[in-house]
Protein backbone atom coordinates (compact mmCIF):
# COMPACT_ATOMS: atom_id res chain seq x y z
CA UNK A 1 0.00 0.00 0.00
CA UNK A 2 2.68 2.17 0.88
CA UNK A 3 4.83 1.33 -2.16
CA UNK A 4 1.33 2.46 -4.11
CA UNK A 5 1.10 5.50 -2.64
CA UNK A 6 4.64 6.44 -3.23
CA UNK A 7 4.58 5.67 -6.71
CA UNK A 8 1.54 7.76 -6.92
CA UNK A 9 3.14 10.64 -5.59
CA UNK A 10 6.20 10.70 -7.32
CA UNK A 11 4.17 10.28 -10.64
CA UNK A 12 3.03 14.06 -11.45
CA UNK A 13 6.78 14.59 -10.69
CA UNK A 14 8.12 12.61 -12.87
CA UNK A 15 5.87 13.66 -15.74
CA UNK A 16 6.92 17.54 -14.75
CA UNK A 17 10.78 15.80 -15.08
CA UNK A 18 10.29 14.23 -18.59
CA UNK A 19 8.20 17.54 -20.09
CA UNK A 20 11.16 19.99 -18.70
CA UNK A 21 13.67 17.12 -19.95
CA UNK A 22 12.21 17.91 -23.30
CA UNK A 23 12.35 21.52 -23.29
CA UNK A 24 15.90 21.88 -21.44
CA UNK A 25 17.05 19.34 -24.31
CA UNK A 26 17.21 22.17 -26.97
CA UNK A 27 17.98 25.11 -24.76
CA UNK A 28 21.65 25.47 -24.67
CA UNK A 29 22.20 27.89 -21.75
CA UNK A 30 20.41 25.17 -19.83
CA UNK A 31 21.83 22.15 -20.84
CA UNK A 32 25.32 23.48 -19.96
CA UNK A 33 24.59 23.40 -16.67
CA UNK A 34 25.91 20.58 -14.68
CA UNK A 35 23.39 17.42 -14.30
CA UNK A 36 21.88 18.27 -11.25
CA UNK A 37 21.51 21.78 -12.52
CA UNK A 38 19.72 20.64 -15.49
CA UNK A 39 17.35 18.37 -13.45
CA UNK A 40 15.99 21.30 -11.35
CA UNK A 41 15.50 23.73 -14.37
CA UNK A 42 13.91 20.71 -16.20
CA UNK A 43 11.39 20.44 -12.77
CA UNK A 44 11.05 23.87 -13.00
CA UNK A 45 10.59 24.41 -16.40
CA UNK A 46 8.25 21.65 -16.68
CA UNK A 47 5.90 22.24 -14.07
CA UNK A 48 5.84 26.11 -15.87
CA UNK A 49 5.43 24.31 -19.35
CA UNK A 50 2.14 22.07 -18.40
CA UNK A 51 0.12 24.88 -15.74
CA UNK A 52 0.55 27.80 -18.66
CA UNK A 53 -0.07 24.79 -21.65
CA UNK A 54 -3.09 23.54 -19.94
CA UNK A 55 -4.30 26.97 -18.83
CA UNK A 56 -4.15 28.24 -22.17
CA UNK A 57 -5.49 25.37 -23.77
CA UNK A 58 -9.15 25.47 -21.33
CA UNK A 59 -9.09 28.82 -21.64
CA UNK A 60 -8.22 29.80 -25.16
CA UNK A 61 -9.25 26.55 -26.86
CA UNK A 62 -12.27 24.82 -24.67
CA UNK A 63 -9.69 21.45 -24.04
CA UNK A 64 -11.51 19.52 -21.54
CA UNK A 65 -8.64 19.71 -18.46
CA UNK A 66 -8.11 15.95 -17.60
CA UNK A 67 -6.03 13.02 -18.29
CA UNK A 68 -6.16 13.28 -21.54
CA UNK A 69 -4.79 16.58 -21.84
CA UNK A 70 -2.09 16.40 -19.25
CA UNK A 71 -0.90 12.92 -20.75
CA UNK A 72 -0.72 14.60 -24.64
CA UNK A 73 1.34 17.67 -23.06
CA UNK A 74 4.06 14.86 -21.50
CA UNK A 75 4.15 12.73 -24.50
CA UNK A 76 4.85 16.27 -26.56
CA UNK A 77 7.83 16.45 -24.07
CA UNK A 78 8.70 13.00 -24.00
CA UNK A 79 9.25 13.28 -28.18
CA UNK A 80 10.89 16.78 -27.19
CA UNK A 81 13.26 14.84 -25.43
CA UNK A 82 13.59 11.92 -27.76
CA UNK A 83 13.68 13.89 -30.37
CA UNK A 84 16.78 16.05 -28.35
CA UNK A 85 19.08 13.20 -27.92
CA UNK A 86 19.76 12.29 -31.18
CA UNK A 87 20.24 16.44 -32.28
CA UNK A 88 24.21 16.82 -32.07
CA UNK A 89 24.82 20.18 -30.75
CA UNK A 90 28.17 20.77 -28.81
CA UNK A 91 28.13 21.66 -25.85
CA UNK A 92 29.35 25.71 -24.86
CA UNK A 93 33.05 25.47 -24.31
CA UNK A 94 32.47 27.39 -21.27
CA UNK A 95 30.29 24.31 -19.53
CA UNK A 96 32.71 22.26 -19.82
CA UNK A 97 34.92 22.49 -16.60
CA UNK A 98 31.57 23.45 -14.85
CA UNK A 99 29.03 20.94 -15.74
CA UNK A 100 32.00 18.07 -14.57
CA UNK A 101 31.78 16.74 -10.98
CA UNK A 102 31.77 19.15 -8.18
CA UNK A 103 33.74 19.66 -5.05
CA UNK A 104 33.28 17.95 -1.78
CA UNK A 105 31.19 20.86 -0.74
CA UNK A 106 28.92 20.56 -3.52
CA UNK A 107 28.81 16.71 -3.25
CA UNK A 108 27.59 17.94 0.78
CA UNK A 109 25.18 20.00 -0.27
CA UNK A 110 23.29 17.53 -2.90
CA UNK A 111 23.25 14.54 -0.21
CA UNK A 112 21.32 17.09 2.63
CA UNK A 113 19.35 18.41 -0.65
CA UNK A 114 18.34 14.78 -1.44
CA UNK A 115 17.74 13.73 2.04
CA UNK A 116 15.26 17.22 2.58
CA UNK A 117 13.58 15.98 -0.57
CA UNK A 118 12.90 12.33 0.40
CA UNK A 119 11.54 13.58 3.96
CA UNK A 120 9.10 16.05 2.46
CA UNK A 121 7.98 13.06 0.07
CA UNK A 122 8.03 11.05 3.48
CA UNK A 123 5.77 13.60 5.13
CA UNK A 124 3.71 14.04 2.28
CA UNK A 125 2.52 10.50 2.59
CA UNK A 126 2.14 10.60 6.24
CA UNK A 127 -0.13 13.73 6.92
CA UNK A 128 -2.63 15.30 4.77
CA UNK A 129 -2.88 19.20 3.94
CA UNK A 130 -2.18 20.94 7.44
CA UNK A 131 -1.53 24.23 6.31
CA UNK A 132 -4.64 27.03 6.35
CA UNK A 133 -4.68 28.87 2.91
CA UNK A 134 -4.82 25.19 1.83
CA UNK A 135 -7.62 23.78 2.50
CA UNK A 136 -9.48 27.13 2.35
CA UNK A 137 -8.17 28.37 -1.13
CA UNK A 138 -5.82 26.74 -3.34
CA UNK A 139 -7.21 23.05 -2.51
CA UNK A 140 -10.68 24.01 -3.20
CA UNK A 141 -10.07 25.98 -6.15
CA UNK A 142 -8.28 22.71 -7.56
CA UNK A 143 -11.28 20.66 -6.69
CA UNK A 144 -13.86 23.43 -8.66
CA UNK A 145 -11.42 23.17 -12.20
CA UNK A 146 -10.83 19.75 -11.82
CA UNK A 147 -14.74 18.57 -11.28
CA UNK A 148 -15.78 21.07 -14.22
CA UNK A 149 -12.62 20.51 -16.26
CA UNK A 150 -12.27 23.91 -17.08
CA UNK A 151 -10.23 26.74 -15.85
CA UNK A 152 -13.96 28.50 -15.46
CA UNK A 153 -15.53 26.40 -13.76
CA UNK A 154 -19.30 27.32 -12.31
CA UNK A 155 -18.41 27.74 -8.87
CA UNK A 156 -15.90 30.96 -10.04
CA UNK A 157 -18.38 32.35 -12.40
CA UNK A 158 -21.81 31.61 -10.10
CA UNK A 159 -21.74 34.70 -7.68
CA UNK A 160 -23.98 33.41 -5.89
CA UNK A 161 -21.27 31.06 -4.57
CA UNK A 162 -18.86 31.85 -1.90
CA UNK A 163 -14.93 31.49 -2.75
CA UNK A 164 -12.27 33.12 -1.48
CA UNK A 165 -10.05 34.87 -3.87
CA UNK A 166 -12.31 33.78 -6.95
CA UNK A 167 -9.90 35.88 -8.85
CA UNK A 168 -6.01 34.60 -8.03
CA UNK A 169 -4.50 32.61 -11.06
CA UNK A 170 -5.03 29.13 -11.08
CA UNK A 171 -1.31 27.96 -12.11
CA UNK A 172 -1.22 25.81 -8.54
CA UNK A 173 -4.66 24.52 -9.04
CA UNK A 174 -4.14 23.50 -12.24
CA UNK A 175 -1.12 21.80 -11.37
CA UNK A 176 -2.59 20.06 -8.29
CA UNK A 177 -5.45 18.59 -10.66
CA UNK A 178 -2.25 17.22 -12.91
CA UNK A 179 -1.42 15.48 -9.66
CA UNK A 180 -4.24 13.87 -8.75
CA UNK A 181 -4.77 12.43 -12.21
CA UNK A 182 -1.93 11.73 -13.60
CA UNK A 183 -1.75 9.16 -10.07
CA UNK A 184 -4.77 8.14 -10.87
CA UNK A 185 -6.18 7.29 -7.56
CA UNK A 186 -8.77 9.76 -7.11
CA UNK A 187 -8.32 13.00 -4.69
CA UNK A 188 -5.46 12.16 -2.81
CA UNK A 189 -3.46 14.92 -1.13
CA UNK A 190 0.00 13.02 -0.95
CA UNK A 191 0.83 13.55 -4.75
CA UNK A 192 -0.34 17.44 -4.61
CA UNK A 193 2.21 17.70 -1.41
CA UNK A 194 5.00 15.75 -2.96
CA UNK A 195 4.67 18.42 -5.96
CA UNK A 196 4.73 21.10 -3.45
CA UNK A 197 7.47 19.68 -1.93
CA UNK A 198 9.88 19.16 -4.61
CA UNK A 199 9.95 22.45 -5.49
CA UNK A 200 12.59 23.29 -2.46
CA UNK A 201 15.16 21.03 -3.84
CA UNK A 202 14.43 22.30 -7.31
CA UNK A 203 15.26 26.06 -6.46
CA UNK A 204 18.32 24.99 -4.18
CA UNK A 205 19.71 23.24 -7.15
CA UNK A 206 19.23 26.10 -9.62
CA UNK A 207 20.73 28.39 -6.87
CA UNK A 208 23.87 26.25 -6.51
CA UNK A 209 24.03 26.01 -10.60
CA UNK A 210 23.80 30.12 -10.33
CA UNK A 211 26.65 30.32 -7.59
CA UNK A 212 29.24 28.14 -9.73
CA UNK A 213 30.35 30.60 -12.07
CA UNK A 214 31.19 32.86 -8.63
CA UNK A 215 34.64 33.05 -7.92
CA UNK A 216 35.07 31.17 -4.42
CA UNK A 217 32.29 28.83 -4.90
CA UNK A 218 32.28 27.28 -1.37
CA UNK A 219 31.57 30.21 0.15
CA UNK A 220 29.12 30.93 -2.62
CA UNK A 221 27.24 27.81 -2.04
CA UNK A 222 27.21 28.67 2.05
CA UNK A 223 25.33 31.71 1.18
CA UNK A 224 22.66 29.69 -1.10
CA UNK A 225 22.67 27.10 1.86
CA UNK A 226 21.52 29.65 4.41
CA UNK A 227 18.48 30.57 2.18
CA UNK A 228 17.76 27.28 0.96
CA UNK A 229 18.05 25.25 4.11
CA UNK A 230 16.50 27.35 6.71
CA UNK A 231 13.61 25.69 8.45
CA UNK A 232 10.86 28.22 7.43
CA UNK A 233 11.44 27.28 4.14
CA UNK A 234 11.30 23.53 4.02
CA UNK A 235 8.82 22.95 7.28
CA UNK A 236 6.63 26.28 7.91
CA UNK A 237 3.09 25.64 7.39
CA UNK A 238 2.48 29.30 5.79
CA UNK A 239 4.48 29.48 2.43
CA UNK A 240 7.04 26.59 2.75
CA UNK A 241 7.99 23.54 1.08
CA UNK A 242 6.04 21.46 3.95
CA UNK A 243 2.69 23.64 2.41
CA UNK A 244 0.81 23.98 -0.57
CA UNK A 245 1.04 27.88 -0.36
CA UNK A 246 2.35 29.40 -4.40
CA UNK A 247 5.09 31.35 -2.60
CA UNK A 248 7.63 28.48 -3.22
CA UNK A 249 6.77 27.47 -6.97
CA UNK A 250 6.65 31.26 -7.31
CA UNK A 251 10.13 31.80 -5.77
CA UNK A 252 11.27 28.66 -8.05
CA UNK A 253 10.03 30.38 -11.47
CA UNK A 254 11.20 33.92 -10.27
CA UNK A 255 14.82 32.16 -9.98
CA UNK A 256 15.00 30.62 -13.23
CA UNK A 257 14.00 33.57 -15.22
CA UNK A 258 16.28 35.28 -12.96
CA UNK A 259 19.07 33.23 -14.14
CA UNK A 260 18.10 33.04 -17.58
CA UNK A 261 17.53 36.62 -18.13
CA UNK A 262 20.57 37.82 -16.47
CA UNK A 263 22.90 35.57 -19.17
CA UNK A 264 25.71 37.69 -21.35
CA UNK A 265 23.62 36.43 -24.24
CA UNK A 266 20.21 34.28 -24.22
CA UNK A 267 19.49 32.10 -27.47
CA UNK A 268 16.24 31.89 -28.99
CA UNK A 269 15.33 29.00 -27.09
CA UNK A 270 16.86 30.24 -24.25
CA UNK A 271 14.04 32.98 -24.40
CA UNK A 272 11.43 30.41 -25.03
CA UNK A 273 12.32 28.48 -21.46
CA UNK A 274 12.63 32.60 -20.07
CA UNK A 275 9.33 33.52 -20.97
CA UNK A 276 7.64 30.28 -19.78
CA UNK A 277 8.67 30.81 -16.69
CA UNK A 278 7.62 34.46 -16.58
CA UNK A 279 4.37 33.00 -17.54
CA UNK A 280 4.37 31.14 -14.92
CA UNK A 281 4.64 33.77 -12.54
CA UNK A 282 1.97 35.92 -14.30
CA UNK A 283 -0.52 32.85 -13.77
CA UNK A 284 0.98 31.47 -9.91
CA UNK A 285 0.06 34.62 -8.16
CA UNK A 286 -2.17 37.74 -8.28
CA UNK A 287 0.92 39.93 -7.85
CA UNK A 288 3.27 38.06 -10.50
CA UNK A 289 2.47 40.12 -13.14
CA UNK A 290 4.50 43.07 -11.72
CA UNK A 291 7.14 40.83 -10.50
CA UNK A 292 7.61 39.24 -14.10
CA UNK A 293 7.63 42.52 -15.57
CA UNK A 294 9.91 44.19 -13.66
CA UNK A 295 12.29 41.19 -13.81
CA UNK A 296 11.58 41.07 -18.13
CA UNK A 297 12.12 45.12 -17.54
CA UNK A 298 15.60 44.74 -16.08
CA UNK A 299 16.32 42.03 -18.73
CA UNK A 300 15.72 44.02 -22.05
CA UNK A 301 17.62 47.23 -20.35
CA UNK A 302 20.00 48.59 -23.33
CA UNK A 303 23.16 47.78 -22.40
CA UNK A 304 22.39 44.12 -22.25
CA UNK A 305 20.78 43.58 -25.65
CA UNK A 306 23.46 44.54 -28.21
CA UNK A 307 23.98 41.83 -29.88
CA UNK A 308 20.94 40.70 -32.80
CA UNK A 309 20.26 37.10 -31.44
CA UNK A 310 20.31 38.56 -27.69
CA UNK A 311 17.22 40.85 -28.67
CA UNK A 312 15.29 37.81 -30.79
CA UNK A 313 15.72 35.71 -27.28
CA UNK A 314 14.64 38.39 -24.93
CA UNK A 315 11.88 39.23 -27.23
CA UNK A 316 10.65 35.74 -26.98
CA UNK A 317 10.32 35.86 -23.67
CA UNK A 318 8.43 39.35 -23.90
CA UNK A 319 6.40 37.36 -26.21
CA UNK A 320 5.53 34.75 -23.57
CA UNK A 321 4.64 37.27 -20.63
CA UNK A 322 2.60 39.48 -22.69
CA UNK A 323 0.42 36.26 -23.81
CA UNK A 324 -0.25 35.03 -20.26
CA UNK A 325 -0.60 38.53 -18.90
CA UNK A 326 -3.42 38.79 -21.59
CA UNK A 327 -4.78 35.58 -20.96
CA UNK A 328 -5.23 35.83 -17.09
CA UNK A 329 -6.71 39.25 -17.45
CA UNK A 330 -9.21 38.16 -19.90
CA UNK A 331 -9.57 35.04 -17.75
CA UNK A 332 -10.05 37.42 -14.57
CA UNK A 333 -12.93 39.20 -16.33
CA UNK A 334 -14.82 36.90 -16.64
CA UNK A 335 -15.25 36.19 -12.90
CA UNK A 336 -17.63 38.08 -10.72
CA UNK A 337 -15.22 39.72 -7.84
CA UNK A 338 -17.16 39.35 -4.39
CA UNK A 339 -13.78 38.37 -2.12
CA UNK A 340 -10.57 38.76 -3.44
CA UNK A 341 -8.75 42.09 -1.77
CA UNK A 342 -7.83 45.29 -4.24
CA UNK A 343 -4.38 46.24 -2.74
CA UNK A 344 -3.88 48.74 -5.83
CA UNK A 345 -7.61 50.03 -5.59
CA UNK A 346 -7.31 50.80 -1.67
CA UNK A 347 -3.87 52.13 -2.56
CA UNK A 348 -5.57 54.98 -5.26
CA UNK A 349 -8.21 55.71 -2.72
CA UNK A 350 -6.29 56.50 -0.31
CA UNK A 351 -5.14 55.12 3.18
CA UNK A 352 -6.90 57.04 5.98
CA UNK A 353 -4.09 58.67 8.29
CA UNK A 354 -5.88 57.78 11.42
CA UNK A 355 -4.98 54.01 10.37
CA UNK A 356 -1.06 54.79 9.14
CA UNK A 357 0.38 54.81 12.81
CA UNK A 358 -1.19 51.61 13.46
CA UNK A 359 0.20 50.02 10.13
CA UNK A 360 3.51 51.08 10.77
CA UNK A 361 3.40 49.63 13.78
CA UNK A 362 2.70 46.65 12.35
CA UNK A 363 5.07 46.64 10.04
CA UNK A 364 7.67 47.03 12.36
CA UNK A 365 6.48 44.81 15.08
CA UNK A 366 6.34 41.62 11.52
CA UNK A 367 9.65 42.96 10.75
CA UNK A 368 11.18 42.29 14.21
CA UNK A 369 9.24 38.63 14.62
CA UNK A 370 10.55 37.87 11.22
CA UNK A 371 13.93 39.05 12.19
CA UNK A 372 14.22 37.68 15.33
CA UNK A 373 12.99 34.22 14.73
CA UNK A 374 16.15 32.08 14.78
CA UNK A 375 14.17 28.67 14.32
CA UNK A 376 12.61 29.80 11.40
CA UNK A 377 15.71 31.70 9.66
CA UNK A 378 18.72 31.64 11.97
CA UNK A 379 20.93 34.53 11.42
CA UNK A 380 20.14 35.00 7.97
CA UNK A 381 19.10 38.66 8.25
CA UNK A 382 21.87 40.10 10.30
CA UNK A 383 24.06 38.51 7.99
CA UNK A 384 22.23 40.10 4.73
CA UNK A 385 22.25 43.56 6.59
CA UNK A 386 26.28 42.70 6.98
CA UNK A 387 26.59 42.10 3.22
CA UNK A 388 24.35 45.12 2.41
CA UNK A 389 26.74 47.55 4.16
CA UNK A 390 30.25 45.83 3.41
CA UNK A 391 29.47 44.14 0.06
CA UNK A 392 26.72 46.11 -2.00
CA UNK A 393 29.40 47.17 -4.21
CA UNK A 394 29.66 44.03 -5.78
CA UNK A 395 26.08 43.48 -6.81
CA UNK A 396 26.02 46.09 -8.79
CA UNK A 397 29.45 44.98 -10.59
CA UNK A 398 27.23 41.80 -12.35
CA UNK A 399 24.22 41.46 -14.56
CA UNK A 400 22.76 38.89 -12.24
CA UNK A 401 23.55 41.36 -8.97
CA UNK A 402 21.45 44.11 -10.62
CA UNK A 403 18.65 42.28 -11.43
CA UNK A 404 18.68 40.38 -8.10
CA UNK A 405 18.57 44.12 -6.78
CA UNK A 406 15.69 44.78 -8.94
CA UNK A 407 13.38 41.86 -8.24
CA UNK A 408 14.28 42.53 -3.79
CA UNK A 409 13.35 46.14 -4.34
CA UNK A 410 10.25 45.24 -6.58
CA UNK A 411 9.11 42.84 -4.27
CA UNK A 412 9.91 45.00 -1.13
CA UNK A 413 7.62 47.93 -2.89
CA UNK A 414 4.80 45.23 -3.78
CA UNK A 415 4.25 44.35 0.08
CA UNK A 416 4.65 48.06 1.14
CA UNK A 417 1.47 48.75 -1.22
CA UNK A 418 -0.16 45.37 0.17
CA UNK A 419 0.44 46.78 3.63
CA UNK A 420 -0.54 50.08 2.96
CA UNK A 421 -3.42 48.99 1.45
CA UNK A 422 -4.72 45.85 3.46
CA UNK A 423 -8.05 45.69 5.00
CA UNK A 424 -6.63 44.37 8.52
CA UNK A 425 -3.25 45.33 10.19
CA UNK A 426 -3.07 42.25 11.99
CA UNK A 427 -2.46 39.87 8.44
CA UNK A 428 1.00 41.79 8.32
CA UNK A 429 3.14 39.82 10.90
CA UNK A 430 1.81 36.66 9.43
CA UNK A 431 2.80 37.81 5.60
CA UNK A 432 5.68 38.95 6.08
CA UNK A 433 7.29 34.94 6.02
CA UNK A 434 5.55 34.31 2.72
CA UNK A 435 7.22 37.65 1.19
CA UNK A 436 10.77 36.58 2.57
CA UNK A 437 10.01 32.78 0.94
CA UNK A 438 9.12 34.76 -2.94
CA UNK A 439 12.20 36.92 -2.15
CA UNK A 440 14.48 33.32 -1.90
CA UNK A 441 16.34 33.37 -5.32
CA UNK A 442 17.83 37.06 -4.82
CA UNK A 443 18.72 37.06 -1.46
CA UNK A 444 20.43 33.74 -1.62
CA UNK A 445 22.33 35.12 -5.06
CA UNK A 446 22.95 38.55 -3.26
CA UNK A 447 24.27 36.27 0.08
CA UNK A 448 26.09 34.06 -2.57
CA UNK A 449 27.99 37.20 -4.04
CA UNK A 450 29.23 38.72 -1.24
CA UNK A 451 30.30 35.71 0.62
CA UNK A 452 32.79 35.23 -2.04
CA UNK A 453 33.87 39.05 -2.46
CA UNK A 454 34.01 38.43 1.64
CA UNK A 455 36.42 35.50 0.93
CA UNK A 456 38.11 37.05 -2.14
CA UNK A 457 39.61 40.00 0.53
CA UNK A 458 40.35 37.44 3.11
CA UNK A 459 42.52 35.95 1.14
CA UNK A 460 44.07 38.88 -0.83
CA UNK A 461 44.70 40.46 2.17
CA UNK A 462 46.74 37.53 3.79
CA UNK A 463 48.45 37.52 0.42
CA UNK A 464 50.07 41.08 1.06
CA UNK A 465 50.91 40.30 4.43
CA UNK A 466 53.20 37.50 4.05
CA UNK A 467 56.69 37.70 4.57
CA UNK A 468 58.77 37.58 1.54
Amino acid sequence: MIALRLVAALAAPLALLVVGSGIVRWVPELRALPRAGRLAAAYLVGAAAVGVAAFLLSWGAGVPLGREMFGAIVAAGAVALFVGRFRRTPRPAAAGARATRGSVTERVFLLVLAVAGLGLVAAALADPVLDFDGRMTWGAQARFVGHDGSVLPEALRDERVFVVHPRYPLLLPILQVAAVDLAGSGWDEAPVQALYGLFLPALALLLVAGARPVPGRAAALAGCALVAFAPAMAWGLEGGARSTYSDLPLAGFLGGALLLLARRRLSVAGGVAAGLLLAAVVLAKQEGFVLAGALLLGGLAPRWTRRRGDRAGRGVAGVGYLLALGAWLAWRSAIPNRNDEGYLEGLLSGVPLSTLGERLGAVASGVWELVSDWRGWGALWFLLVWAAIAYSRCWMRTRIGRLALLLLATQTALALVAYASAPRADVIAATLGRFAIQAAAPLALLLAHAFAEALRRLRSTRGRSTPL
